[in-house]
C-alpha cells in the first residue's frame, strides 16, 4: 500500500515490533518483573499505534488517487466524445472544402484547451507530450489532414485513458 512510512521502515517496525515485545514479555516472566512486563505492554502499544497511523496515511493517500482518478477519467471520456462527434461532423461533410478553417479551427482550440488542461491535472506526468504528439497524414489536403490529426489525438486520449491510474499516482509524487 502506498503512503506513509517508506517500504523499507515498514518492515522494520512490523519485525521489531513484535520481536521486543516477545522479548521483554518473556524477560519480565523470567524475572517476574512487573515493570519489565509494563514495558512490553507500552513498547507494543506505541509500535500499533505507529502502524495504524501508517496505515491511515496510505489509505488517505489510496482514497485521493481513486478520487483523482474518477475525475480524470470523467473528464478524459468527454474530451473523446467531443473528438468523436467532431470526426463524424468532418466525415459527414469531407467533399465540403468550404468548411476547413471552420474545422481546422475548431480542432485547434479543442487540442490547445485539452493539452493545456492534462498539463494542468497532470502536470510533469509527459501525458500532455503524449496527447499534442499526434500527426496526420499527408497527401489528402487539409481536411484529411486534419481529420487524421484529430484521430490521432483521440486514440492518444484512449491510450492515457487506459493508464489513468499510473498518470494520477506519477502526477502526485512528483514535486510541484
Amino acid at each position: 500500500m502506498p503512503g506513509g512510512f517508506p517500504l523499507p521502515w515498514r518492515l522494520a517496525l512490523d519485525v521489531t515490533t513484535p520481536t521486543v515485545t516477545l522479548l521483554l514479555a518473556w524477560m519480565s516472566i523470567q524475572s517476574n518483573s512487573r515493570c519489565l512486563f509494563l514495558l512490553a505492554l507500552l513498547v507494543a502499544l506505541v509500535g500499533t499505534l505507529i502502524q495504524v497511523v501508517d496505515r491511515w496515511v496510505a489509505t488517505a493517500e489510496e482514497r485521493t488517487n481513486h478520487e483523482q482518478t474518477s475525475r480524470l477519467i470523467e473528464y478524459l471520456a468527454g474530451e473523446i466524445d467531443w473528438a468523436s462527434g467532431m470526426e463524424q461532423r468532418i466525415r459527414g461533410n469531407m467533399d465540403n472544402a468550404g468548411r476547413f478553417e471552420h474545422y481546422r479551427d475548431e480542432i485547434e482550440g479543442w487540442r490547445t484547451r485539452t493539452g493545456d488542461e492534462l498539463e494542468r491535472l497532470l502536470r510533469r506526468t509527459g501525458a500532455s507530450q503524449i496527447f499534442l504528439a499526434a500527426l496526420g497524414q499527408t497527401g489528402g489536403g487539409g481536411l484529411v489532414w486534419e481529420y487524421t490529426q484529430l484521430r490521432g489525438w483521440q486514440e492518444a486520449i484512449v491510450s492515457i485513458l487506459g493508464s489513468a491510474d499510473s498518470f494520477v499516482r506519477r502526477s502526485r509524487t512528483i514535486r510541484r
